[in-house]
Parts: C-alpha cells; structure tokens; sequence
C-alpha cells in the first residue's frame, strides 16, 4: 500500500483520539471544540423544514444550496473586505480535502510545496502520500525566515507554497505585514503559488488588523481555504475554497468525479444560521470565551517561567507553544505527564527532520477552567522533579 502515516502522523493522531479515550484525563491534545458553546436553540424550525421539504429545505436541491452557500459566504468575506464572487468558491468538507485535492490535481510524484515548520503532521501526511516533497522553512517570531524562503525557492523550485500566517499552528505566530508583502513579493517572481491556510482568524484576540495574502495579492498567485469546522457542531463538516475560476471548476469536476460532495443538510443548516445573524453572534461569543480561556492559561503558564518552561501569548488561535529550557527531555516530559493523566503533543510530531525538540503544545480549546489550572499545576510539578 502506498498509503502510509509518518511516526510523527500517528503519535500526533494517537494523542488526539485520547480525547475520546481517556475520559478522566485532562487533555490539552486535540483540537476539539467544547460542546458548551455549540449553537443549539432556535435551530429546530431547520430540522424540520429539511425533512418535510419545504421551500429551499428540500433535501433534494442540493445544487440550488449550494449556490446559496456560496453567496453567503461571499457576504461572510466582505466584513474581512474581501470582495469574492460566488463563481471563485468552491465548497469542501474541510480544509485538508482541499489540500488533497489541490495536490491531486496540480502536482506530481517528485514534486515540491514549501510549508512552515513546525507544521501540523496532516499536512505531512496528505504530500507524502502523493509523493510530494515537502520543504520546511523555520519560523521566525513574525513569520517564515524570509532568506531561507526564497534559498529554498531558488534551489527546489516548488509548486507550492503553503502558509497559515493568521495564528499558526503550532506556534500561534501571525505573520507581520511585511513578511507577507515579502511572500507574495516572491511567489510573483518566481512564479509560485500560494496556498493560506485561514481557519483559526475567527479567533482573534487583540483589534489588530492584517491583510490576508489573498487581499494582498494583486497577480492572482494566492488560493485561500478556510473551514467552519471550528464555529460550528463538528458533525456539520463544510469548509471552502477560493481561488481562480479556472481552478474552482477543476475542483468542481474531480469532487463531483469521486462524488464526494457536502451534504446539503450541514449547508442548509449554515446558510439558516448565517442569514439569522446568529453566525455573526456566535463568532463574538466564541472570541470572548476562548480569549478568557487563553488569558487563564498564560497566566498559570506564567508560574512556570523559572521552572524552565516559556512562551510567547498567542494574539489568537487556540493553541500556546512552549518551549522547554536545555536539558529538559521533551519525552520524558509528555511521559510522566501522561502517566499522571495530563496530555499535551510533543513538539517533534510537528517537526520532519529534527532531533532536538524541546518543545510541548497545549490546547485550551476543550478544557474546563479547573482542569487547565489542575493540569498546568501538574506540569509544574513534573517540571520541578525533573529539574531535581
């Protein structure tokens, strides 16, 4: 089977599902969102004009709701001033299907696609698997090292370059203004593609405002993605991609030739909850809640300092990356915290060739109060023993 995970892919997917295993935990692993603040009321008139069929709930429109999708989310962008039209969408299941379909229809075995490291082990995982090269690039406080970038872009000439400079994951670094014009500066000159990875902005915690590359971008070189998965009940999985329309049409074409569609259920139910202004509602109520989730846990993060654990608090996103002072095991770490039932992702699943870590994630995005403070107690305990 060509089809195979990294070591890094499968500890990193390994430690995700323990959140459905270990009930008694307290995970700051995966990514998953807390069934609290799911939008649930006032959303049964849906279910039940979808089942009788009436109007535009008629399960069988599917085509008609997409198209109404599109336009919502056309308005969705204008508030990021991203004017879109809806023949430049095109509707997937989530971020990583149009990644893998990106990769299906426009490269080759042999091939290469630049990508920021540390990077999340999908990424990886989806090139590797079509026999893509993947060219990490270093993170700098504000983003890609820029000299490394472009050294790496004279000497691999890739396809690709994959980004996500809104609230990076891992590191939840934003990418400076500059750099971005930098970026675009040289995908123009050397005639290279971008893809922006989007789906942590909603979770903005300051009132800066930086262009996205696609707003930037005045020579057409930038395909942007981004997902509801994050502001939305998980089962209802609909993200989109936008770009050229020569290239949403491809897409188009090889969905519909695998049939993997969205069903149009998730998308009648998106389209009800936009148009109410409940989706606008929703995306503040979120942003206070997980920036005060984010505030608590730098600040019992802070304690740690001297105890040889430090990190930059993230502007957004859901994620703080932590590094470890020299001569504290990363593995040995995660260890003995899981062995007292606290689990965070070791920095090097996020890495593709290196050896010396020396970092830990932590996600606050499905963790109670009590347990970020009982957990990050843990860590500091656990820290104080190994530095004994």
């Amino acid at each position: 089977m060509k089809y195979e995970y990294s070591k890094e892919a499968r500890d990193f997917n390994e430690i995700y599902y323990q959140n459905f295993a270990n009930k008694e935990a307290i995970n700051f692993g995966g990514m998953i969102m807390d069934n609290s603040v799911f939008p649930v009321s006032g959303m049964k008139h849906v279910v039940e004009r979808i089942f009788r069929g009436e109007d535009d709930g008629d399960t069988q429109t599917l085509g008609a709701e997409t198209e109404r999708l599109k336009k919502n989310i056309c308005d969705f962008l204008e508030e990021r001033n991203m004017e879109v039209e809806p023949k430049n969408i095109q509707i997937v299941a989530e971020t990583n299907q149009a990644i893998s379909y990106l990769t299906l229809l426009y490269l080759r075995t042999g091939d290469r696609v630049i990508v920021e490291e540390p990077v999340v082990p999908d990424i990886m995982s989806i090139m590797c698997n079509y026999g893509i090269e993947v060219i990490p690039v270093p993170m700098e406080k504000d983003g890609m090292d820029m000299e490394t970038l472009e050294a790496s872009i004279r000497k691999f000439k890739p396809k690709f370059i994959y980004t996500m400079p809104n609230y990076h994951n891992p590191t939840g670094i934003t990418t400076s203004l500059e750099k971005r014009k930098k970026i675009l500066q040289l995908a123009n000159t050397y005639n290279v593609p971008i893809i922006e990875d989007d789906y942590p902005y909603d979770f903005k915690y300051d009132e800066r405002y930086i262009p996205s590359l696609y707003l930037l971008d005045i020579n057409h070189l930038v395909v942007y993605i981004n997902s509801f998965t994050l502001l939305f009940p998980y089962a209802v999985k609909t993200g989109y991609l936008v770009g050229p329309t020569d290239l949403v049409e491809m897409m188009g074409r090889a969905l519909n030739l695998d049939e993997t569609i969205v069903g149009n259920i998730g998308e009648y139910f998106l389209d009800e909850y936009m148009e109410s202004g409940q989706m606008r509602e929703r995306t503040a109520v979120l942003k206070e809640h997980y920036k005060y989730k984010r505030d608590l846990m730098c600040s019992e993060l802070d304690k740690l300092r001297e105890k040889g654990l430090c990190f930059n608090k993230p502007n957004g996103g859901l994620t703080v990356w932590c590094r470890l002072k020299k001569g504290i095991s990363e593995k040995a770490l995660c260890k003995r915290l899981a062995e007292q039932d606290v689990i965070v992702y070791p920095g090097r699943v996020f890495y593709l060739n290196k050896n010396d870590y020396g970092h830990i994630r932590l996600s606050f995005s499905k963790v109670s109060d009590e347990d970020i403070i009982k957990g990050i107690k843990v860590i500091g305990q656990v820290l104080d023993e190994m530095n004994e």
